[in-house]
């Protein structure tokens, strides 16, 4: 069981190693545009042809970015546009709410900068989203123009087929409610605590579900270091079933050895106790016999 119950944190470990590895690839994305020349010259002249020539619907699916938003000095934007993945279609500018929001968050301050991928996650509206922010900059990273890109991405079905293909683990996600686990989730009730409690001291636990299965969760937080979402993974009991199948094949030869050793103890005593009888009975007969010589002489 002890056994068990590590591996299977190790593995929800694995698949929140996954998630950052995917929401890592977001914030490349957004340097990637953010720190190059042709970025540097928009952010000076505001040409369409940068935004024409970069960020098409087949250029957003393919970096799995649903939001872009460039974000002057002063908070205005240069730029917006939000994809809609049902329809394939890219709506600029984006909604007004949206990006109220995100207003917080359309600069790369240094706290947002030192934390980790799945920390810079900002609840919507429209559900969790990653966020990455990098001051737009030539390609030498030199001449910092103020001027600021912000990359989202919603966390949906599609990124946890990714993560799901990264893991080679079946991964789901419990989305929390202002830092709690909804009513509807099935999760068991000491998990249920365990994600709810913001003095939270572990990033994975483990709940045994019954006798072939057992749950591994990972907790994501927010920007605001609350309770965000759950990963869980349910996987067979198969170490549990290995070991105790283990354990009883090892008894029943422990077993098995006992009685053996018992029944050859058993048949040693015996033929030792006929031993001893035929020896008693072959001295009583020599004494017999030197009675009768004693008397015969």
């Amino acid at each position: 069981e002890q056994v068990e119950s590590e591996t299977t944190e190790q593995r929800a470990t694995q698949a929140l190693r996954a998630f950052v590895t995917d929401l890592r690839q977001l914030a490349m994305s957004n340097r990637d545009y953010a720190e190059w020349d042709d970025a540097e010259e928009y952010s000076r002249s505001g040409s369409p042809d940068f935004i024409e020539g970069n960020f098409s619907n087949d250029s957003l699916e393919g970096m799995h970015v649903d939001l872009v938003w460039i974000v002057r000095s002063d908070g205005s934007a240069m730029y917006s546009g939000l994809l809609d993945r049902g329809l394939h279609e890219l709506n600029s500018p984006a909604p007004a709410e949206l990006l109220g929001e995100l207003k917080n968050y359309s600069r790369a301050t240094p706290a947002l900068e030192a934390m980790d991928p799945d920390d810079r996650i900002i609840p919507t509206s429209g559900g969790l989203m990653a966020i990455s922010v990098v001051e737009i900059k030539r390609s030498d990273k030199t001449q910092p123009s103020g001027v600021h890109m912000l990359f989202g991405r919603y966390l949906r079905g599609a990124e946890l087929e990714r993560v799901r293909d990264t893991s080679q683990l079946p991964v789901e996600m419990t989305v929390l409610e202002n830092g709690r686990v909804p009513a509807s989730a099935r999760l068991p009730t000491e998990i249920v605590r365990w994600a709810s409690n913001p003095d939270f001291t572990t990033h994975t636990e483990h709940s045994v579900l019954n006798t072939t299965e057992i749950g591994g969760y990972a907790l994501l937080h927010d920007v605001y270091g609350k309770p965000a979402a759950v990963l869980c993974i349910v996987i067979p009991r198969d170490i549990f079933a290995l070991g105790y199948r283990t354990t009883w094949m090892l008894l029943a030869g422990i077993a098995a050895l006992v009685i053996a050793f018992g029944i050859m103890f058993s048949g040693l005593m015996w033929r030792l106790h006929r031993s001893l009888k035929e020896r008693k009975s072959v001295d009583e007969r020599y004494r017999n016999i030197a009675a009768q010589l004693g008397e015969a002489i």
